[in-house]
This record gives structure tokens, sequence and C-alpha cells, in this order.
């Protein structure tokens, strides 16, 4: 069995906004340090480490993207691949809680993640480290957290932001 890379910090429980971030297990090692860096520049992080232990997985991921205020994808060749990250993605954006998507590595979206993401803009971070990628993001992910009531009106592009998520 392989190895977990250990879990940066608690998912966020508390009742202030929070971000939802959807990533592939594959990519956990990658995804930790990205994590760990967003969340010390003060910004409330739910993730995986927050499912409870004995219940359904897919009620507590439903609880925890209804609640949140923005989901940060970080996209690479697996969490493109994955279902569970095309699922995630697809429940936030019915149910209007817009979607920062940072690009890890230069991969391009699937159809379906094109067609959904592509009036969203993104951050590209290749070539660029998770404390680089943290300090592009976090004023974004804090402008969209504070706007929480006006974010989920459905008017949530957020246009100041570098890149575009629906790039070929």
């Amino acid at each position: 069995m392989d190895q977990l890379a250990p879990k940066p910090f608690p998912a966020y429980t508390g009742d202030e906004p929070y971000v939802f971030v959807c990533y592939a297990h594959d990519d956990e090692t990658a995804a930790y340090p990205e994590l760990a860096a967003v969340h010390g520049q003060g910004i409330n992080l739910w993730y995986d480490e927050g499912i409870s232990p004995g219940h359904r997985w897919s009620e507590d991921v439903a609880d925890a993207l209804r609640g949140s205020q923005v989901v940060l994808f970080l996209a690479t060749r697996a969490s493109v691949a994955s279902n569970h990250c095309h699922d995630e993605i697809n429940f936030a954006l019915d149910h209007a809680v817009p979607v920062l998507t940072v690009y890890l590595e230069d991969k391009e979206l699937t159809p379906s993640l094109r067609l959904r993401l592509s009036s969203h803009q993104g951050v590209i971070g290749t070539g660029l480290d998770a404390t680089e990628r943290a300090a592009r993001v976090s004023g974004p992910l804090s402008r969209l957290l504070d706007g929480g009531t006006a974010t989920r009106s459905g008017r949530h592009q957020n246009r100041t932001l570098a890149g575009c998520a629906g790039r070929s």
C-alpha cells in the first residue's frame, strides 16, 4: 500500500467563510504545499481531511461544497482526469459557488471542464513555487470570501485574476 503524505493542517470546520479545495489524491504530495501556503495567508480551507470517519464521504463533500464561498481547483493532469474533481466542480457551479482554477501543470482542460469553466478566470501557476502561487491567489480568494452573499448571486466572475480557465 502506498504511504500517504501527512496532512498539512486540519480542515476548517467553523462558521466563517471558507474555501473548498478540489484536487486529485494522486497529487497530494504536490497539493499539500499549495494548501499550506494558502492557509499560511490566513485563508480558511476545507479539503478531504475534513471527511468524518464512518460518514458517507459524498455527503461530507457535498455539505462542504454547499457551505463554501469558493472552490479552489488545483488543475493537474490527474485532477483534470478525475471524475471526483469533475463532480465537485459541477456541483459547485450548479449551486452558484464560484471556482478559481490554479494551473499547477501545463495541461489542457477536458472539453466538459472547458465548457463549465470557460467564463471563469484562473491563475497560471506553472513556473512558480507554492509561495508565489499562494501570493497570487490569496487576494482573489479573500475578495471572493469577503464578497460572500454577492458572490453567491451568480455574478461570480473575477476579472482581476491572471490567466484564463478556458484556454485551449
